[in-house]
């Protein structure tokens, strides 16, 4: 069957397909999410999730691949969700691992189910797939009810303190602050930038989302350092804090982070 990437690239593959490399977390994540778990052989060495990704042979990561070790497991197709890539450098790639590799990039809320649908068809587990799209879609259904006729609100997400960088337009984030109702003060092209103090003072956000890191107490007070503090966000105690994988990830569990992002919001 004929395959078509993110990037416009045809693949004609034997499905189902059973011996994939995921470099990236998302991947595994949701091979596994829709029950083709046993058809990955590798993982990057960041993957976290499910638990049972741990226990796979690591190779690595996109920016930094171990070649020999993705040849040495004989797979049939590798897969890479990335927020933005090109065709020479996927070319490149493909010739050092001696594998094609389909590219996944989600820049919506709604490329994640569409995703998951092509993973489903890839492997044979279109039903798991499809329900999982649906239940995605579901929780967009809801959130878009609850928001209809309420007055938009402004939203920055903070992706890291120090260097302090957010999420942008071109970014499924983006995305999510739409469907919950809220305005991204962050403008341009650049999906995730980094972002200067003076202008976040300047753009002055109702509301300010901090993504949840594994050093994070859940009983920590929600304050921002001098100057942020002076926002209209940290002001009017509306600094909310959301587990990053929820917002970061576009897996199924992204329609977790949507609704948690909703509840934000509009409290």
């Amino acid at each position: 069957m004929t395959i078509t990437d993110d990037l416009g690239r045809k693949f004609d593959l034997k499905l189902p397909v059973r011996r994939i490399i995921s470099l990236s977390p998302a991947i595994a994540e949701n091979l596994f999410a829709i029950g083709a778990g046993e058809t990955v052989v590798g993982v990057t060495t960041v993957d976290d999730y499910p638990e049972a990704v741990k226990k796979l042979p690591k190779v690595g990561d996109f920016g930094s691949p171990a070649y020999e070790r993705i040849r040495a497991l004989r797979p049939e197709l590798a897969i890479v969700e990335i927020a933005k890539m090109d065709k020479a450098t996927i070319a490149n790639a493909e010739k050092r691992m001696g594998v094609p590799i389909l590219v996944q990039m989600s820049q919506t809320y709604r490329d994640v189910p569409r995703h998951l649908k092509q993973l489903g068809q890839i492997t044979g587990k279109a039903q798991p797939a499809n329900d999982w799209a649906s239940k995605m879609l579901h929780a967009e259904s809801w959130v878009q009810k609850r928001v209809k006729g309420k007055p938009k609100v402004t939203v920055f997400v903070e992706v890291s303190a120090s260097p302090l960088y957010t999420a942008g337009p071109g970014s499924f984030i983006d995305d999510l602050i739409r469907l919950c109702g809220g305005v991204n003060v962050v403008k341009g092209t650049n999906p995730f930038p980094q972002f200067s103090r003076e202008a976040l003072l300047k753009a002055d956000p109702e509301h300010y989302i901090i993504a949840e890191g594994g050093d994070m107490s859940p009983n920590e007070k929600l304050t921002l350092p001098p100057p942020l503090n002076r926002l209209r966000a940290a002001r009017e105690g509306k600094i909310h804090r959301i587990p990053a994988d929820l917002l970061f990830r576009p897996t199924p569990r992204l329609s977790q982070g949507l609704m948690e992002l909703e509840r934000a919001l509009n409290r």
